[in-house]
């Protein structure tokens, strides 16, 4: 009789799952310049950037993936004119669309401070609601995503450090939402795709030792190296370092993550690709 009750509920468990699907985009490193005059930066061909951004654009509103996220050094320099320019043809998109802070983007010195940043942001972009860099935002009832922001406020600098303030909001978010999957977006990525010294995230253990207290963790994207490589840690996250729109063939990536809906609100990951899109 227990094996009759065991197989009963095994076979109702699976004739009950629900197939679903989340795709979103992610495009990094865009390091916009309204102005196109300046050539060569740095090896980046920022002369191209508004075409590549509108051609983004375009992409993506063809593909119809559910949300877009833009992972930082979204600007190549920080000013007012460039973040302006920026928003009003990422406003073309017709889905929701979020941002992170990366490296280029806000600096109290010679540039934008953070706040009057996120404040221009926040007149362009509806869904950009919150008052600090770090957020997050529910795109189905399933999965919670959250934006991390690792840059330095005060000076530029390459190397990444994310507070413990926000540390422990992200502790505390991922307690509160334990049963929904939670994908991650940043622009410094926790285990880098190669080794630059001069890249690296700063408190790298302190954030690993906030994500490790949690199973809900899938994925955590990132930007900043400008390059593509795909890692899955000892706990099966899975760590996308995603391609800069700046590179040559101008790529950004949609995500596929295919899952099953359990009884119980149980959420269960089948499937996760990763698409590369490149300008042809």
């Amino acid at each position: 009789m227990k094996k009759l009750i065991i197989s009963l509920i095994c076979i109702f468990c699976c004739l009950s799952a629900e197939a679903a699907q989340l795709q979103f985009a992610q495009v990094t490193d865009v390091h916009f310049s309204a102005s196109g005059t300046q050539q060569q930066n740095n090896s980046r061909d920022v002369g191209k950037t508004r075409q590549n951004l509108e051609w983004a654009v375009r992409s993506i509103n063809n593909k119809k993936p559910k949300f877009v996220v833009f992972m930082g050094d979204n600007i190549d320099k920080s000013n007012e004119d460039d973040i302006i320019e920026f928003l009003k043809i990422v406003k073309s998109l017709k889905m929701p669309y979020y941002l992170a802070f990366g490296n280029h983007d806000a600096h109290e010195v010679g540039g934008v401070k953070k706040e009057d940043f996120w404040e221009i942001i926040r007149k362009y972009n509806k869904h950009n609601t919150s008052k600090v860099g770090y957020y997050s935002f529910s795109p189905n009832k399933d999965f919670l995503c959250v934006v991390l922001d690792g840059s330095v406020p005060f000076v530029p600098t390459a190397h990444g450090i994310y507070s413990e303030q926000q540390l422990k909001w992200l502790d505390k978010t991922l307690s509160k939402n334990r049963n929904k999957k939670v994908l991650i977006f940043q622009h410094f990525p926790l285990i880098e795709p190669y080794d630059h010294p001069s890249h690296t995230l700063l408190n790298k253990e302190a954030y690993k030792e906030v994500i490790d207290k949690h199973s809900n963790v899938v994925s955590i994207s990132s930007g900043h190296y400008h390059t593509k490589k795909v890692t899955v840690d000892e706990k099966g996250r899975y760590h996308i370092a995603s391609p800069a729109l700046v590179s040559e063939h101008t790529p950004y990536e949609i995500i596929t993550i295919d899952y099953s809906k359990l009884p119980f609100s149980k959420v269960k990951i089948k499937n996760i690709n990763i698409k590369t899109v490149n300008l042809q």
